[in-house]
């Protein structure tokens, strides 16, 4: 499809139902020919959105999905800790043993029952060496 077409179809779905700064926009993106790029561009918008009100997003990664209680306990102790407001995704992670995995912006905390067993074996190993 032609980028004059995009644009026509930009319209016709948009319309007078989108402000005019997105309208502008998607036509720019679309005369760069970025438009494969919208989806990760959204992405980073939103984080930006996010972090300037504070935000922080995580995802607990566990092999059954969370109750609502411990969805509940495990958000508001991630508050607690990071003293930002947690948005807290649960996603469901059939690999794992057990335990939850912590993704919290670019860190990691892991409290797989794997993770905890391969700390208890590299404890072992450096009692013994």
């Amino acid at each position: 499809m032609k980028t004059d077409e995009k644009k026509r179809v930009v319209h016709e779905v948009f319309g007078k139902n989108q402000s005019e700064e997105i309208t502008n926009f998607i036509r720019i993106i679309l005369d760069k020919r970025r438009i494969k790029d919208l989806f990760n561009i959204a992405k980073e918008f939103e984080d930006l959105i996010y972090e300037h009100k504070g935000i922080v997003k995580a995802t607990a990664y566990t092999i059954m999905p969370l109750t609502a209680d411990e969805h509940l306990a495990l958000k508001e102790k991630l508050q607690y800790l990071t003293k930002k407001e947690i948005e807290l995704i649960n996603r469901i992670d059939k690999n794992l043993l057990g335990g939850v995995k912590i993704k919290l912006g670019d860190k990691v905390i892991d409290g797989t029952l794997r993770g905890k067993l391969n700390r208890l074996q590299n404890s072992l190993k450096e009692i013994i060496v």
